[in-house]
């Protein structure tokens, strides 16, 4: 990660000293080109920053496992409705045992999401 830090901050400088000495890149000195990145080095700093963590946040948001998260979530979701929906049916009915396998179905969909997390 340091490697790819200073590779990134390396690129970052080289950006700005085009951008600010354009066709004198080439022939400025080296005292000129540290004089005019000692100015903006925070902010080089900071960009390199966000970018890293950008990445780091995209790869975190579609990595594997956190699609398999929000698909256990969907799931879970899915079965405290129709559970709900059983259950409530049921005791309209007085039907006992319909209730109790509902109210099962329903702790599991419960569970499901502490067992992907």
């Amino acid at each position: 990660m340091t490697q790819l830090k200073e590779v990134l901050i390396k690129v970052q400088k080289d950006k700005i000293l085009l951008k600010a000495l354009g066709d004198r890149y080439h022939t400025a000195t080296e005292e000129e080109k540290e004089q005019l990145l000692d100015v903006v080095r925070d902010q080089i700093d900071h960009d390199v920053e966000k970018l890293l963590n950008d990445h780091i946040n995209h790869h975190n948001k579609t990595k594997p496992a956190r699609k398999k998260y929000i698909g256990a979530k969907i799931v879970s979701a899915s079965l405290n409705i129709i559970s709900t929906i059983g259950i409530g049916y049921s005791v309209n009915q007085e039907l006992w045992v319909p209730v109790i396998i509902c109210g099962a179905v329903l702790l599991v969909s419960q569970v499901i999401l502490f067992i992907f997390e």
